[in-house]
């Protein structure tokens, strides 16, 4: 296992007890201040943790800082949603196409209403700002023009537990897509060993367009 995620993963176990110091941690980690530092870069850019209050020790020189656990941030990496999101995936989805097809558009939809709220915006929260909500999920997105039409590809599915369970649950992102562009989605993703995301971001047809046919 490499250093850095090591760290990284120790670091966050400590502080789910409480805020702690770089030294507290180096010294209960047994790692240099400099390993503990680089790691809570990291964790703090990923939104995982923030820098709390200083601590005064009545020394000379740069004041202490404890480090904290965001709570709501830590929660949703829980090991525990990659457990139970399956299961109630099946619940959801179980009483045949037309009825998971509800489910999953209104989980799009959902989900596009949080972002927009999220970045206190209003109206559609565009291609590019989704786009970088799903990066943040942990998608390796690239945008492939193809005619007028654009696909946006993941070599990396955040969500590949829950798509493996149902391969229809590609269904709610491509929702989101649509709700952010107002254009046709199409969910063109590659079901493989190694998953493939792609959603074709139709030019021709707005989601207007197609329900007015």
């Amino acid at each position: 296992m490499d250093e850095p995620t090591s760290t990284k993963s120790q670091i966050l176990a400590l502080l789910r007890h409480g805020p702690l110091t770089v030294q507290e941690m180096a010294v209960r980690l047994g790692v240099t201040r400099n390993a503990v530092i680089v790691a809570l870069q990291d964790l703090e850019a990923k939104g995982l943790i923030r820098r709390g209050g200083a601590e005064r020790t009545g020394r000379a020189g740069k004041p202490a800082f404890h480090y904290e656990i965001i709570a709501e941030s830590f929660e949703r990496i829980s090991p525990a949603y990659q457990a139970i999101s399956p299961h109630l995936l099946k619940a959801g989805v179980q009483d045949g196409d037309a009825a998971a097809k509800r489910f999953l558009t209104s989980v799009g939809r959902s989900m596009h209403s949080e972002l927009t709220a999220h970045l206190k915006i209003t109206g559609r929260a565009g291609l590019e700002n989704t786009l970088n909500f799903l990066s943040s999920q942990g998608a390796k997105i690239e945008i492939v023009p193809d005619g007028r039409d654009r696909i946006v590809v993941s070599h990396s599915c955040p969500i590949g537990v829950l798509v493996r369970t149902d391969r229809r649950i590609c269904s709610a992102i491509a929702t989101l897509l649509s709700e952010a562009t107002g254009l046709e989605v199409r969910d063109e993703c590659i079901y493989e060993e190694k998953l493939t995301c792609r959603f074709r971001l139709c030019a021709a047809n707005s989601r207007a367009e197609i329900q007015e046919r």
